[in-house]
């Protein structure tokens, strides 16, 4: 009886290996770089949260978040934790929030959330009253924001997004990606 489990151990382990080892980052589909800029009454939006919510996903998976942060000049690259910068390809709604600063230019430490008070990274894109919001939680609808994106394999850079008008007030058309060959 010994020796059965020891040979199904034997025969087992290295695929119990093989697959542990296919957990690491490289695991998951290909990132493509996405950059834009986004506006507020013609200036930057600088310190502003790019989120891209994946609307075409496999039914019963779990889908990569990419975000970024809009700089000092607007621009914004998104990337998925770890695995760096980039979007895996398909089509996600673009939501936005721009965080309220404090009257000495820091930006307030969002209400911890229950998985936050664990010790665990989280971004709450479906709670954002987590977060003091200027734009009120406008942008932060996948089902209302204006603006999607289709990233395609290969460098995408979108048109800026304009938040200054409420969405009901901006055109619902979907923005395409300027893809870049190289």
């Amino acid at each position: 009886m010994k020796n059965r489990v020891r040979n199904l151990l034997l025969v087992v382990m290295p695929f119990v290996g093989l697959s542990l080892a296919s957990c690491g980052r490289g695991d998951g589909p290909p990132l493509y770089p996405v950059h834009g800029k986004v506006m507020y009454k013609g200036e930057p939006a600088a310190g502003a949260t790019v989120i891209l919510r994946r609307q075409d996903a496999e039914p019963n998976t779990t889908p990569l978040v990419p975000a970024g942060q809009v700089d000092d000049a607007g621009d914004f690259t998104v990337a998925v934790d770890e695995r760096g910068d980039g979007a895996p390809a398909g089509k996600y709604a673009v939501l936005i929030q721009w965080r309220k600063r404090s009257e000495g230019g820091a930006e307030p430490k969002p209400a911890p959330s229950p998985a936050a008070k664990k010790g665990r990274r989280v971004v709450s894109i479906d709670k954002p009253e987590l977060i003091p919001d200027r734009l009120e939680g406008r942008f932060m609808n996948p089902d209302t924001t204006p603006f999607h994106v289709e990233v395609k394999p290969g460098e995408n850079n979108v048109d800026a997004f304009d938040i200054t008008k409420a969405p009901a007030q901006q055109p619902a058309a979907s923005r395409v990606n300027k893809s870049v060959s190289g």
